[in-house]
């Protein structure tokens, strides 16, 4: 909704689909999901904490591996920045969790999470020019930040 304002664009088609949206989330998730789901996120948390040190190790390394081999690759068109967001997401949590910084990984995926909000708006009314524009600098800046903030990001986690 902020996007479609700031872009002048008209809100009313997107309230209406939201509104549906809306209803149809509340359908599939009731109070009794939610409570099970928390109940298996808190042992989850409890089963890490007690985890062995060679599980963690081996997703450290499977992470770290994911990382190298998203810097490897030579272009980082549409389709992969989606997966690369989802890999810079669990590097993330990680890195937090050990309380060293993130913010270049932060500033990519914010760039990239902006480009992609852009695509869904245009999905929703159609092409608009300026619109296209913006998402186009956004993946852009994205494709440029990638290979400097994978080998940040690899450095935080010891892995080069």
């Amino acid at each position: 909704m902020r996007d479609a304002n700031h872009y002048d664009v008209s809100s009313l088609q997107l309230t209406a689909r939201r509104k549906s949206l809306q209803k149809k989330l509340k359908k599939l998730i009731d109070r009794d999901q939610i409570k099970t789901l928390l109940i298996k996120l808190s042992l989850l948390e409890k089963a890490l904490c007690s985890a062995p040190p060679e599980l963690l190790k081996e997703a450290h390394e499977d992470l770290c591996a994911e990382l190298d081999q998203q810097l490897q690759m030579r272009v980082h068109k549409k389709k992969k920045l989606h997966h690369l967001r989802v890999v810079l997401k669990k590097a993330r949590y990680v890195i937090e969790s050990i309380g060293r910084p993130v913010d270049p990984i932060k500033s990519l995926q914010d760039t990239l999470g902006q480009a992609h909000d852009l695509e869904v708006l245009q999905e929703l009314i159609g092409k608009n020019k300026k619109i296209n524009s913006e998402r186009h600098s956004l993946n852009e800046k994205g494709i440029r930040l990638v290979k400097p903030t994978l080998r940040f990001a690899i450095s935080q986690l010891g892995g080069g």
